[in-house]
């Protein structure tokens, strides 16, 4: 049984936080690296560097944001983000849909 969401995407919703689920390596996600980006068999929703196409940020812009994590959102395309990016709902995301 898998612990991730079915897929969901709506830009009117995601991303007006300014990505804070993208904080993963600190509290309350304690993500790392590996979990995130080196799970070569997804035990964790995690992805493989080598499928996103594109390169990590030289510097992270904060001690806990993901090293995909730029000023302007996440630079992996969409489709090629690791399964728990594209399925997490974080709190507030579940409040917006709630108030419709």
């Amino acid at each position: 049984m898998s612990l991730l969401m079915e897929e969901y995407r709506d830009d009117s919703l995601c991303a007006d936080c300014g990505g804070k689920c993208c904080y993963v390596y600190g509290p309350p996600y304690n993500l790392n690296p590996k979990k995130l980006h080196e799970d070569t068999t997804r035990a964790y929703g995690g992805g493989r560097r080598e499928e996103y196409g594109v390169d990590p940020l030289p510097q992270k812009i904060h001690s806990h944001a993901c090293e995909y994590l730029s000023e302007q959102g996440c630079i992996i395309p969409w489709e090629k983000r690791p399964p728990i990016c594209k399925n997490y709902r974080c709190g507030l995301w579940r409040d917006m849909v709630y108030r419709r």
